[in-house]
């Protein structure tokens, strides 16, 4: 899989209750778990990338498939942006047929 950019991305928010998406069905119910990777923007900050490696269903029962990039923005002053390059972290991730995401960081190992 692709870098994800996490901290200076204005891309979209994220929610970090997956349940508030109970009125749409789920199409994809992830466990995600990657690397902190740092990196640079365009106009010279810091941000944090997470290069993930590994997508398994939340449940048996759970689609997960991912195909491509996915992008998501921590809120500031999120864990991510204190782990140091290498940590690994797991994010359960969930997106709907509508295409609404959450993101719940579940795991972070320095």
């Amino acid at each position: 899989m692709k870098h994800l950019p996490t901290a200076a991305l204005a891309s979209l928010l994220i929610s970090t209750i997956p349940y508030a998406l109970a009125d749409d069905s789920v199409f994809q119910d992830c466990i995600l778990e990657g690397r902190v990777v740092s990196d640079k923007a365009e106009d010279g900050n810091n941000i944090v990338r997470i290069d993930f490696y590994k997508a398994q269903p939340y449940k048996p029962e759970s689609r997960c498939i991912i195909d491509g990039s996915l992008e998501f923005k921590q809120p500031k002053g999120s864990l991510i942006e204190n782990l140091s390059e290498g940590s690994v972290v797991q994010y359960h991730y969930i997106k709907t047929n509508k295409g609404k995401t959450s993101w719940q960081l579940i795991g972070a190992f320095i």
